[in-house]
């Protein structure tokens, strides 16, 4: 059987889906992951698929890099992200409540969509927290 390639705009979608049913599930103000978590939680880690880990890795340093998420601490087993409900002063995270408020309201789709302007300087987060107000 030959190896089949998976695109990575679809492993950006099953990452946020899969932070969309944790943000939706979630009991408290915090929810926190690690991109090889994911990759098992989805069942993409296969030999077959190397890859697959590094894109998702990629792709959570990019929603950090845009402000989206946070990282918690870094471990042996490899960064733990996090995303909060409410805004931390301790932690001084200002933008993470933000792709809360997107995971929980907005499609997979919109939400990519959303990421692709704030990768591209289309739109800032003031002007993304303005317009979600």
């Amino acid at each position: 059987m030959l190896n089949q390639v998976i695109p990575s705009i679809q492993i950006k979608k099953l990452v946020i889906e899969y932070l969309k049913d944790l943000v939706n599930h979630a009991h408290g103000n915090l929810v926190t992951f690690r991109p090889a978590k994911i990759g098992n939680d989805l069942k993409l880690k296969f030999k077959s698929e190397k890859g697959v880990n590094t894109i998702i890795r990629s792709f959570l340093v990019e929603l950090e890099d845009l402000g989206l998420i946070v990282s918690i601490k870094k471990t042996a087993r490899g960064v733990v992200y996090g995303i909060f409900k409410n805004y931390v002063k301790e932690i001084d995270v200002k933008k993470s409540p933000l792709f809360w408020k997107l995971l929980h309201e907005f499609s997979t789709d919109e939400i990519l969509y959303i990421i692709d302007k704030l990768h591209k300087g289309d739109i800032t987060l003031g002007e993304l927290f303005l317009s979600l107000i």
